[in-house]
């Protein structure tokens, strides 16, 4: 029991290991390359358990130890690279899509819920038809309390001395290795089920950095257009793109070169400092890749293939909702063959030939579904209703919450009442009681209705966007156009606006001194109280 207690001990704080080497290995490897890496090396450490356990030796359980913690090492990974690799994708679609929809990745969560609760049913199913069942268990009993030995007293059974626990057919040693070898397959199996995704992952650390200085880059311009800028969006963003400016078109350094230097350092000294160069080299070469990527959005609407988004967009947007159904299908179609004639040799040309062959789909469905189901013609959401509706569901909620308290006094009243006999007090109490339910109850009623309205509000705002998605679109794309030419503007408010970020940081910065100060005092003060009452206790003893 001493050796069984360290052994599980040991295999748990496996945990522990792999969620602090996860950041470091990320940081050296990348995610794509930790994540095959781990489930790779999983899936091996769950088919050694078969020949482990088919070699039956003295030392068995210490064997199967080393490779449970190998197993939960590797999975342990997981706690950190799943989270991870989630927000990566979230800005990925942020970047591509131009909406943030962390609300649908909960949906497509449910999606792997009812998948595990539909392949749940396979294992028992698979123990079952081994021979973990209730026929085999009955039928051999007398064979199960032999091999259990001395355990044979501490299994379950019913007042007839039947087994009940049909796991005790594990027991048999036949049972248990076919048993066991099946669990093994569906193990190794599963985790190589696991790791074929990650190699069709194609997101880089590197590209992750450089599209999240994309989206900073967007939404500075979204706020100027929405009269939003603040100072520090302005210095950090202002001061990324003028980087980027220089950096993207400078030459990346041979890092080949500087590894053979490394090789041929004389001394530890010579080696330090060619390591560190080869460090800033990276560094130096990842800037470029990223500025490359800043610079190619900052300056999109000078490509041929974005100034002709745009006038189809400009067009669009001129036309309004009408506009959805003014083109023929025969030339939305043109429109999708272009799009899918589009090349696609690089990873920005798939990216964009993607996008274009969504873009001209969509305006395909928007115009068959508003022609068949709403008489060619759709009006804006006016999405204000949400505002009366959600204020509604407050209000109601106030006073429910006043009225529980109300019923809560009440009862108090009618206790006390109660206590000193005072029976017409209490009879008011009551009656008040029911009042203030009745009220609940209508309020209650009023909340269904008010959440009947909600939802029909809600859908009635998804259909419109699904279906005015290209107007939608378009409208963004020429306001994004538009507010791209102010960068030159927007730029002359760095020098005002970082004087102002510096001074508010300052401020900030002596708040948190004096207030470190004062929480400083109030800790001496009472430590000097503290002793003053221990120096008085003991004068006094």
């Amino acid at each position: 029991m001493g050796l069984y207690t360290f052994i599980t001990m040991f295999v748990a704080n496996a945990n522990m290991w792999g969620m602090i080497a996860a950041p470091f290995a990320i940081r050296k490897w990348g995610k794509k390359k930790v994540l095959i890496v781990t489930n790779a090396i999983n899936a091996a450490c769950l088919a050694l358990l078969y020949p482990i356990v088919q070699a039956q030796s003295p030392k068995m359980i210490l064997y199967m130890a080393f490779v449970l913690f190998g197993n939960y090492l590797m999975t342990s990974f997981g706690v950190i690279l799943t989270p991870a690799v989630n927000a990566d994708i979230r800005d990925y679609q942020q970047y591509i899509t131009g909406e943030r929809i962390d609300g649908m990745f909960a949906a497509v969560g449910l999606i792997g819920t009812i998948i595990t609760a539909a392949t749940s049913g396979i294992v028992p199913s698979v123990y079952k038809s081994l021979g973990i069942n209730a026929d085999v268990l009955k039928a051999r009993t007398s064979e199960i309390l032999i091999a259990a030995g001395e355990r044979a007293s501490q299994l379950d059974r019913n007042a007839q001395g039947i087994l009940t626990n049909p796991y005790d057919t594990l027991y048999l040693p036949d049972i248990f290795q076919d048993v066991f070898v099946v669990i093994v397959i569906l193990s190794v199996v599963g985790a190589i089920m696991n790791v074929i995704p990650y190699f069709f992952y194609d997101m880089t650390e590197l590209r992750q950095r450089a599209i999240v200085k994309v989206l900073q880059l967007r939404a500075m311009f979204e706020d100027f257009g929405n009269g939003l800028l603040n100072d520090k969006d302005i210095v950090s963003t202002i001061d990324m793109i003028e980087f980027s400016k220089k950096m993207y078109n400078q030459e990346p350094k041979d890092i080949a070169a500087l590894k053979a230097a490394k090789k041929k350092a004389a001394n530890s000294a010579e080696k330090k400092l060619a390591k560190r160069a080869i460090k800033e080299a990276r560094i130096y070469n990842d800037d470029i890749e990223i500025s490359k990527l800043v610079m190619q959005e900052l300056n999109k609407f000078s490509t041929p293939e974005w100034q002709f988004k745009l006038e189809e967009a400009k067009k669009l947007n001129a036309a309004g909702l009408d506009g959805l159904t003014a083109d023929s299908f025969e030339h939305l179609q043109e429109v999708l063959a272009d799009a899918k004639a589009m090349p696609k040799t690089s990873k920005m040309e798939k990216e964009e030939r993607s996008a274009s062959i969504t873009s001209a789909k969509n305006r395909i469905y928007s115009k068959k579904t508003i022609e068949e189901k709403y008489d060619g013609k759709i009006e804006e959401f006016d999405a204000t209703i949400f505002e009366a509706l959600f204020d509604r569901e407050d209000e109601n909620l106030a006073a429910r919450t006043a009225l529980e308290e109300k019923i809560s006094v009440a009862k108090s009243n009618m206790k006390e009442s109660k206590s000193a006999g005072d029976k017409a007090y209490f009879e008011e109490q009551k009656k008040l009681i029911e009042d203030y339910k009745t009220q609940i109850a209508e309020l209650k009623k009023a909340k269904v209705k008010n959440d009947a309205e909600i939802k029909k509000a809600t859908d009635e705002n998804s259909v419109y966007n699904r279906l005015a998605k290209p107007y939608i679109d378009a409208k963004n794309l020429v306001a994004q156009a538009e507010n791209y030419t102010h960068y030159e503007e927007i730029k002359g408010m760095y020098d005002e606006a970082k004087e102002r970020y510096e001074a508010q940081l300052r401020e900030e910065e002596e708040a948190a001194k004096a207030l470190a100060a004062e929480q400083k005092a109030v800790k001496e003060k009472m430590k000097e109280e503290k002793a003053a009452k221990k120096a008085d206790k003991k004068s006094k003893k």
